[in-house]
């Protein structure tokens, strides 16, 4: 038999490709299972949207939509039936004035659809109001090859797993061969158009792609996607509140158009709650101010040494902090100068406290223990005067959270009380991401520890508030690197906050790599992506502001019900009581977040009606 003509050369060739798929395949089993999995469900998939739509009573259609949970521990792969999934349903939305909320939803096609292109419409509401539809920022969720342990863990596992994370404007920006099991980035400039491999593992090829120098960028709008036949397609649609919209029920539509021709329209609702949402504040003392920050991230200092181009490094720090801002990052860690905090307060982010400052301290170097001679003591106290000094002149107050050290023992904090005792006359707050160690050696001195452990470690929480004005968060179980939405706005929202944390401070904001084999032992912590456009928002980061919203709004409960307990009113006070009575009831590691939103929603609203009216009992 002849092959193109070379009958020697095909041959060689049709068992090169295939000895090089079947050696991809052997290095990377779970996706080989993946590949197993989806071989096995497409049939039966075809067959069950089908009956879905008999049973709805729908007419033969190409393609169909299920609206699905926005936020959600199902990782949507194009194989996955949507279990969870409304055929045909709407997208619906509830959302406080300028927050941002999200919907979901799958297309499904049983034909192959290579261009087709989705437009949300305005959203029109109560006495002629509209929400415009540059308000509705419509993604496609990517889902691309990552790390065997993608979804579940930050931990390395063996070779790669296709996984549901980037949101993207462009799929494309992204190419994903699924014979090879590789990742391509798109790169774009005066050369034309090429493709870089960015899944190598790192033994081979560490550090070749340089995706903020490379002309690798997102579009600024959802480009045309392609459906292929028997496969789940994921979207991911953002709502943005204005913050003077007036409240009520607005709708519209999603259309999903091939060449012009409407294939289907998506019902969208979004109801305007009658409030704004407060920054967040501790479960267990409402007139303190939750901190919610990431330790890593960019700093000013570091966007340039990255894109090498001064206005656009300013350019793309901006838009860096305001996707912080708007994804409740309200205490973002930079450059300690004048510059950057007239930037904060231009984009509207408190600075009292100062988040990680400058001690000023100098480093002993005794990490095993010693004395601190009578000069370094004297330094330390130099110090202390130094950096209120710096602080007063640069935002006028000494309101600092700034850390000495890293997961330190119990010799080095004993070494370095004195030293660090300095900070307290000036009120600046100092402290120590680790263990037990910083409690029983240092616990009155410390002011400031992310602990190394669960959000919901009640007893070691406990101690450092009953010792008064602390700031405790947690870290490293999980450290970010896990995919999964539902999973990150559990554990950065409401499961720390109702076992009383005052911080969330996770390790880290990674900004990449886009190479998840990047490590060995460790997955890369990616939160979001940077590249020369910009960030790309993920699953998780999402995910992490459900979390900091849970906070908000119970912010605003909790607000409400100690106004309701105050008022003199029976009506009222019953109803705020009752309010508690449900938070002091949840179980932060079990219950459903989508519901208990839902119900936190509800008795705002009820505590608010019963203000307007007065607070009477009929």
């Amino acid at each position: 038999m002849l092959y193109r003509g070379y009958p020697l050369r095909g041959l060689l060739c049709a068992a090169l490709v295939g000895l090089l798929l079947a050696t991809a395949r052997a290095a990377n089993p779970l996706y080989a299972e993946q590949a197993a999995q989806a071989r096995a469900q497409a049939p039966e998939n075809r067959a069950r949207v089908t009956a879905a739509m008999r049973a709805a009573g729908l007419p033969a259609q190409p393609i169909v939509a299920f609206a699905v949970p926005a936020m959600s521990d199902v990782m949507r792969l194009p194989y996955t039936y949507p279990e969870d999934g409304r055929l045909n349903g709407a997208l619906r939305i509830v959302a406080a004035r300028d927050e941002f909320e999200p919907a979901s939803f799958l297309l499904y096609a049983f034909d192959a659809r290579p261009a087709v292109a989705l437009t949300p419409s305005p959203l029109r509401g109560p006495n002629g109001a509209v929400i415009p539809a540059d308000q509705l920022d419509l993604k496609v969720v990517k889902v691309w090859f990552q790390n065997g342990n993608g979804w579940t863990s930050y931990f390395a596992d063996a070779g790669l797993k296709l996984t549901p994370e980037l949101l993207l404007h462009d799929e494309n920006m992204v190419k994903v061969d699924t014979d090879a099991v590789a990742n391509y980035a798109r790169v774009r400039d005066g050369a034309g158009e090429r493709f870089v491999w960015i899944s190598a593992p790192r033994r081979i090829e560490a550090k070749a792609f340089d995706p903020v120098r490379a002309a690798f960028a997102d579009a600024a709008a959802l480009q045309p996607v392609a459906l292929h036949a028997g496969e789940f397609k994921q979207f991911f649609l953002t709502a943005h509140v204005p913050a003077d919209q007036p409240p009520g029920v607005y709708t519209g539509t999603v259309t999903v158009a091939e060449r012009r021709r409407t294939l289907t329209e998506i019902p969208l609702a979004l109801r305007v709650l009658p409030f704004t949402l407060p920054l967040p504040r501790t479960y267990f003392d409402l007139d303190r101010e939750m901190v919610i920050s990431f330790m890593g991230g960019a700093t000013l200092s570091s966007m340039r040494a990255l894109y090498g181009d001064e206005a656009l490094a300013r350019e793309r720090y901006r838009q860096y902090l305001i996707n912080q801002r708007n994804h409740g990052i309200f205490h973002p860690c930079v450059d300690q100068d004048e510059e950057n905090f007239a930037l904060l307060q231009a984009l509207g982010f408190p600075t009292k406290p100062v988040m990680m400052g400058k001690s000023f301290l100098p480093w002993y170097g005794k990490n095993f223990g010693g004395r601190l001679t009578f000069d370094e003591r004297m330094a330390a106290k130099k110090a202390a005067k130094r950096c209120a000094d710096y602080y007063t002149h640069l935002v006028g107050h000494t309101d600092v959270l700034t850390s000495y050290g890293d997961e330190q023992g119990a010799a080095f904090v004993a070494t370095h009380r004195d030293a660090l005792a300095c900070y307290a006359e000036y009120g600046i707050k100092i402290g120590c991401a680790g263990h037990e160690a910083l409690l029983y050696k240092g616990g009155y001195l410390y002011d400031i520890h992310p602990m190394g452990g669960e959000p919901d470690a009640v007893e070691r929480i406990r101690p450092w508030n009953e010792m008064g004005d602390k700031y405790v968060g947690f870290y490293a179980s999980q450290h970010t690197g896990a995919e999964n939405p539902q999973f990150i706005r559990r554990q950065h929202g409401l499961l720390g906050y109702l076992n009383n944390l005052s911080m969330v401070f996770n390790y880290a904001f990674a900004l990449g790599p886009w190479n998840d084999l990047d490590g060995e032992v460790y997955k890369p912590m990616v939160v979001a992506y940077l590249n020369r456009g910009g960030l790309v928002d993920t699953l998780q980061w999402e995910g992490f502001r459900e979390g900091v919203d849970d906070m908000r709004y119970a912010t605003r409960l909790k607000l409400l019900a100690r106004d309701a307990i105050v008022s003199g009113t029976t009506a009222r006070l019953l109803e705020g009581k009752k309010a508690l009575h449900y938070l002091a009831l949840l179980n932060g590691a079990e219950m459903d977040l989508d519901v208990v939103r839902a119900e936190m929603i509800d008795r705002i609203l009820r505590l608010m009606r019963l203000a307007d009216e007065g607070g009477q009992a009929p």
